[in-house]
């Protein structure tokens, strides 16, 4: 009898736990990540299908957008999967520079697509170009030659001169003209051209301190426009590589996934 209730007891149990998943699965398919998360981690820490929870944790944090979340759970881990997850969750918020730091390895191949396809974001196309070279694992040489179409569309792309938006910035306003700031460069030709007016004008009137303090004031922003002229351009070649790139992201993804569970 004993033996029959505690039978009854397991069946219960288990009964319990797998419509708990269940209700996780139904959650997931109707995009109800956040809540779905809290379901899985019930299930996976009372042992149930612990795999599969965590694969559908990693997937929730993911779909939902909450990249900071997802970072935290897979923080430390050493998994293929997960760490695919955790360079795409940089690359999501805008930190190919995170991205391409902890992949600088050469100890596996998705390793090396994920530096060099994070080099790209960061216009070090001479380093990606480089990387993909040592990318020579047979299953991986589809998704090489895919990478250097990207990195090739990627370097077609007009992109502009930081330098010489600088350069230009020497007359203000012009360097963002450059930039195709237009309402930019006419607020800093306007600010300038009003600022030194007025520097002229106390001078003229022997009006000394006022007139170098207000043009020491008028040296720092038409430095600045300079600097911010230089940014601009910079900025704008980061948006223009940014988007070539993002088209491709979510393809990317999908496929090392694939290829680091044949490993």
């Amino acid at each position: 009898m004993k033996r029959l209730l505690f039978l009854a007891l397991l069946l219960v149990a288990g009964w319990q736990l797998s419509a708990q998943l269940a209700f996780a699965d139904s959650l997931y398919a109707h995009h109800e990540y956040y809540r779905a998360i809290t379901e899985y981690q019930r299930s996976f820490y009372t042992g149930e299908q612990r795999d599969y929870c965590h694969a559908r944790i990693r997937d929730c944090y993911y779909r939902g957008g909450d990249y900071d979340g997802l970072e935290d759970y897979l923080a430390g881990s050493n998994d293929p999967a997960d760490h695919i997850y955790y360079s795409f969750a940089h690359l999501k918020q805008d930190r190919p520079d995170l991205a391409a730091i902890i992949n600088d390895s050469y100890d596996a191949s998705y390793r090396i697509a994920l530096i060099a396809y994070s080099n790209d974001y960061l216009g070090k196309f001479r380093e990606a170009g480089q990387m993909l070279g040592y990318l020579d694992e047979e299953s991986y040489l589809p998704l090489k030659q895919k990478l250097q179409q990207i990195d090739r569309e990627v370097q077609d792309q007009h992109y502009l001169s930081p330098a010489l938006a600088g350069a230009l910035g020497i007359v203000p306003g012009a360097g963002y003209a450059y930039g195709g700031a237009w309402q930019t460069a006419f607020s800093a030709l306007a600010t300038n051209a009003l600022l030194w007016g007025v520097v002229y004008e106390l001078e003229s009137k022997e009006l000394y301190f006022s007139s170098g303090a207000l043009a020491a004031a008028g040296m720092s922003f038409y430095l600045g426009s300079i600097y911010g002229s230089v940014n601009h351009a910079a900025k704008r070649n980061r948006e223009t590589r940014k988007k070539v790139l993002d088209k491709y992201q979510d393809e990317l993804f999908r496929e090392l996934l694939e290829l680091s569970s044949t490993r």
